[in-house]
């Protein structure tokens, strides 16, 4: 929306602030803080590359899906915070492509939610953080990746809300 199509009352108080904003990072004078390295590969497992992170709950720790270089098949891993050691939780099987990504810390810092083309079925997962059991929740009957089904916790933890992309519709379903 352009400033102009702003109330003009709203355009003669904003306008100068906006001015002010524009020349100085026009001017080179706001910086952005630079990245501080959070977590690296675990020394025991130098080769993992580490993405679709969450943090859990109670803050001390990272689950993430990790793969071994720019293989895809991703497995959820555990990392701590304060040690940088990792725990695998998640196996890799050999039809899965992309893997299991986009994990989701549950609200108790029990389990953890992914998504997942694991046994050839695209579907959401949640896997049991000190058991490192596993359980399919629900298949998802589309032909796209793995990432673009992201599902999340509801904040209580009881749903689920996931999108299903089959039948050519995208709407989004709870499950409990």
């Amino acid at each position: 929306m352009t400033v102009s199509s702003y109330p003009a009352t709203l355009r003669r108080a904003f306008s100068p602030w906006m001015a002010v904003v524009l020349m100085v990072s026009m001017n080179g004078q706001t910086t952005a803080q630079d990245p501080v390295l959070e977590l690296s590969a675990p020394v025991d497992h130098p080769e993992l590359s580490i993405h679709h992170p969450d943090i859990s709950p109670n803050g001390r720790f990272i689950a993430a899906s990790a793969g071994i270089g720019t293989h895809m098949s991703s497995t959820i891993w555990v990392f701590d915070r304060e040690t940088g050691s990792g725990r695998q939780l998640t196996s890799p099987d050999s039809l899965m492509e992309w893997g299991d990504v986009c994990a989701r810390w549950s609200p108790d810092g029990q389990s953890i939610l992914f998504v997942s083309d694991r046994a050839d079925i695209l579907g959401i997962y949640v896997v049991d953080v000190e058991r490192a059991e596993m359980r399919l929740l629900r298949e998802n009957r589309s032909d796209t990746r793995a990432w673009s089904i992201q599902a999340t916790w509801s904040p209580d933890g009881s749903k689920v809300v996931y999108p299903d992309l089959s039948e050519g519709h995208q709407n989004l379903f709870t499950y409990r």
